[in-house]
């Protein structure tokens, strides 16, 4: 991670605003307040950490942009161009986005910033699962919200970042996508992404949420390790096509803020049909695995309240939490 200065993050947001535009040394000095050596120097630092700025000799600096980039500046300013006041952070590698992002969030991170990895050592997955992180391959990234709502909700985060990633998958490769209660999102039975809602709270309210999304994107299937090849997949393994990351990124980031605010304004049974269209869960006979008990019967819907309504053949469970295999 690199803490950049000021200046610096201004130089970043005028590049990025003119992107493809030739700016002269003098006009950005004149913006920033600074000599044109100062700005020839912040460049350079820039330049060192990635960002995709180049001199053009006798007439100044031009962003020629990448969709394969993940730099922070530019995913800030992607984000705030959408409307978060949300801040940015990427790291080559890091043990988990959910670890790191957490201590963002207690320091006082604005509500809709983004931690992004390009490759974890110790990326979670649920009931204390890892999640394979090849690096340069898959979105591995975690995103902080401040919702005003009671502790048991934070599963509809679960659901309502499942949708998102759904539709923006098929906005961004046109493949359809479905769910499996509660946070996996499937592509012909295969896992494709998962998705893991951490919450800290008080008695009656949550302090912050953090959605951690990992989605395999370019990573072929002999990357994975082999006891999960059978059950794992990526974008490029099903299309045999490599696709932007970045772009992917917005999308979903994009789509789920959408949705998280409209669902504290309406709440979540404006997306129940969507999510129940796109459940695959739904119909079919499954086990899960709740507090230390397996449980066997066929899932029949899910509740406004983002529980699985679940019918062994005596009686009708509502389960808000659980991990669900599907039997054929």
């Amino acid at each position: 991670m690199t803490d950049f200065t000021p200046n610096q993050k201004t130089l970043g947001a005028i590049l990025f605003s003119r992107s493809g535009e030739v700016l002269s040394g003098s006009f950005l000095s004149e913006s920033l307040g600074i000599s044109r050596q100062a700005v020839s120097k912040n460049i350079g630092i820039l330049r060192k950490t990635g960002f995709p700025v180049f001199s053009i000799e006798r007439k100044g600096y031009v962003l020629k942009d990448s969709e394969e980039s993940l730099h922070p500046l530019l995913l800030e300013n992607e984000i705030q161009r959408l409307g978060s006041s949300g801040k940015a952070w990427y790291f080559h590698s890091l043990p988990s986005t959910q670890k790191v992002m957490k201590e963002f969030a207690k320091k006082g991170a604005p509500e809709g910033s983004l931690v992004v990895g390009e490759t974890q050592t110790a990326g979670k997955g649920r009931t204390a699962r890892s999640w394979v992180s090849p690096a340069g391959k898959g979105l591995y990234f975690s995103l902080l919200l401040r919702p005003s709502l009671p502790p048991g909700c934070v599963q509809l985060l679960n659901l309502l970042a499942g949708l998102a990633v759904c539709q923006s998958i098929e906005e961004c490769t046109t493949l359809f996508c479905d769910l499996k209660w509660p946070n996996d999102v499937l592509y012909g039975n295969k896992k494709i992404c998962g998705i893991l809602s951490e919450a800290a709270t008080d008695s009656d309210s949550i302090r912050y949420a953090v959605v951690g999304i990992g989605v395999n994107v370019n990573t072929a299937i002999t990357e994975f390790p082999e006891e999960i090849r059978e059950t794992a997949t990526s974008l490029y393994d099903i299309s045999k096509k490599t696709f932007s990351r970045r772009r992917l990124l917005l999308k979903i980031y994009d789509n789920f803020i959408q949705k998280y605010h409209l669902m504290l304004s309406r709440g979540f049974d404006s997306f129940l049909p969507s999510y129940e269209e796109r459940c695959s869960t739904i119909g079919k006979n499954i086990s899960l695995s709740y507090r230390d008990e397996l449980l066997y019967g066929k899932a029949e819907g899910i509740t406004k309240e983002g529980a699985l309504i679940l019918y062994t053949g005596e009686e009708r469970l509502i389960l808000h939490s659980g991990d669900v295999r599907h039997l054929r």
